[in-house]
């Protein structure tokens, strides 16, 4: 209640005569301190009694929208611009208002500045444009983010220095800024009065000895002046040789392992082999690997294994398996195929909109004081549709969004979860029948072998089936391996889409979402849940009879949360069938 006392207090005291719009000592009005403690009550009333909205004071000469900029309070800075403010209005320092919350880091003013028409390249009185003025300060990296989304040019170069927002970047030490600007294109080859250029700063192991290898191979590529580089060099920063390194090593590691279990060396001898090969591939994995190492070699797993286990089945299996267990193994093979691709390649649920959305989309959450991380992602620059999620590796923002996942290299989202829980099924399925093919094979051609060396030797039978064929059992172990992680993920998937109604990303983040909490009653629960067996017909998109029609809601443009009894929604305890 203080500042409605506050704003009685003052309106007794202007309508007793007071000026409202009278200066202190500091040549400082009424509406400057109002803005700069976001008061938006005594600024409407100060502005109702005639107070001058772009008014200088202060010793920077400063308008209040200045003052409410630098604090980066939003609400007085939409007021101030309904009234007429100019965020052009440029102070002692030569700052316009989007130089200043640049320098602040505020990016929902930057964004409600831009979309209200502000010039997102204008240039200070030293000619740095607010994008400079990111780069050089080390904090958060969203409001330089935000500005190369809009299309700020990154090739102006600064009055007194010559310096383009890539060479503030690199004296500031910014190290994330000109990752940034180094990926999204910044010219690499603009000279400034010292007639350096960035591409000679970030070679320059003077001036950036804290720059890595793989962006300088970057570097190098985009800028028109190559830097002759030696062979060890050269593939030591070429990612696309580093990729497919990782791509590969699983594919030959597999068939090296398998081949030095079929050799006559003792166990030991195999055994100390095998630990050499990985060592020296774990020392080596900084010049073979990509610096996505950890996305990218779970799926080069699969894929090899994937590889290995047809050459398997078609080599070893088919001959003594029946044709109905290879037909099923083949015929499943084909629908995880299928699942695997739409789970791999397809949109997961992308929130993709235009310019034009955009900036409707910030004057209307920042006039809503929506303008927040909760609704507002600053990187894809799009409201949050209730259940989204902003992928940093994607980097994009996902519908329904579930996980990333390394297994198929892609987000797991409104599109393509199906697919995900069609393929973890597939693989179960698959490593079943080729367990049963496995034991098929040692009863039919280790069978003759090992009991006669099970009798002479006493050693026990399920030993001597792994050492009559060890290209099987190493496979066998794969197999086994993919099991142990399939299954877990799949019941986790399964127990969170049907009894719990949540993705897993909400699961993990549960308290941070408000729409899980029972506004009468406070508790945990999910709003969609309508019972476990709809749940599963909703999740699988298919009309069960003796339950409702699956909910088919478009979760790309859903903002908000119905608090209705949709648990009460369930299955027929009888279902009619029709």
């Amino acid at each position: 209640m203080e500042i409605f006392e506050a704003a009685q207090r003052c309106q007794e005291l202007i309508e007793s005569g007071f000026d409202v719009n009278t200066r202190d000592n500091d040549n400082v009005t009424l509406m400057h301190w109002a803005a700069i403690n976001n008061r938006i009550e005594l600024m409407k009333y100060f502005i109702s009694k005639g107070a001058a909205i772009d008014e200088p004071g202060g010793d920077l000469r400063a308008t209040p929208l200045h003052w409410a900029t630098r604090q980066g309070h939003l609400t007085s800075v939409i007021l101030l611009m309904k009234h007429g403010a100019d965020p052009a209005f440029v102070d002692a320092e030569g700052l316009a208002c989007i130089h200043v919350a640049a320098q602040f880091g505020h990016t929902a003013v930057i964004a409600y500045f831009i979309a209200k028409g502000v010039d997102l390249n204008v240039q200070d009185v030293n000619g740095l444009t607010p994008l400079m003025h990111c780069t050089l300060k080390h904090l958060s990296l969203d409001p330089a983010r935000l500005l190369i989304k809009f299309g700020a040019a990154t090739s102006i170069q600064e009055k007194i220095g010559g310096n383009t927002a890539l060479h503030c970047a690199i004296y500031a030490k910014n190290r994330v800024a000109v990752t940034l600007l180094v990926t999204n294109g910044a010219s690499l080859d603009i000279p400034n009065t010292k007639n350096e250029t960035a591409f000679s700063l970030l070679w320059n192991d003077r001036i950036c000895p804290w720059y890595d290898s793989a962006i300088k191979k970057k570097v190098n590529e985009l800028s028109s002046h190559k830097r002759n580089l030696s062979l060890i060099e050269r593939i030591r920063t070429n990612e696309k040789f580093k990729y497919w390194c990782t791509m590969v090593s699983p594919l030959i590691g597999y068939f090296l392992i398998g081949l030095i279990l079929k050799t006559n060396l003792v166990s030991i001898s195999k055994v100390f082999t095998i630990l050499t090969m990985v060592l020296l591939l774990f020392v080596a994995r900084r010049f073979l690997f990509t610096s996505n190492f950890t996305l990218d070699f779970p799926l080069a797993v699969y894929f090899a294994t994937k590889f290995w286990l047809y050459v398997t089945w078609f080599l070893w299996m088919t001959p003594v398996v029946s044709f109905l267990l290879s037909f099923t193994f083949l015929s499943t093979s084909l629908i995880l195929c299928y699942n695997f691709y739409k789970s791999w390649k397809s949109d997961p649920g992308y929130i993709i909109t235009t310019r034009e959305e955009k900036l409707v989309t910030i004057v209307e959450l920042a006039e809503k004081s929506m303008l927040e991380p909760r609704f507002f992602c600053s990187t894809c620059l799009v409201q949050k549709p209730v259940r989204s999620k902003h992928c940093s590796i994607c980097d994009c923002c996902v519908a329904k969004f579930d996980h990333h996942c390394p297994w198929v290299g892609n987000c797991i989202g409104a599109n393509n979860h199906r697919y995900f829980v069609g393929y973890l099924m597939m693989i179960l399925v698959m490593c079943v029948l080729y367990i049963i093919g496995t034991v098929t094979y040692w009863d039919k051609v280790c069978s003759e072998k090992c009991f006669p060396t099970a009798e002479i030797d006493g050693v026990p039978v399920w030993f001597c089936n792994l050492t009559c064929d060890p290209w099987i059992s190493w496979s066998l172990f794969n197999v086994i391996v993919h099991t142990v992680w399939v299954i877990p993920l799949l019941a986790c998937q399964l127990y969170q889409i049907s009894c719990l109604a949540m993705t897993t990303n909400e699961r993990m983040n549960l308290y941070r979402y408000k729409h899980f909490q029972d506004p009468k009653t406070g508790d945990i629960r999910s709003p969609f849940n309508r019972g476990r067996v709809q749940n599963l017909v909703d999740f699988a998109q298919v009309r069960m009879p003796g339950f409702y029609p699956p909910d088919k809601k478009n979760w790309k443009n859903i903002y908000t949360v119905d608090h209705h009894d949709d648990h009460e929604l369930l299955m027929h305890s009888t279902p009619q069938y029709v």
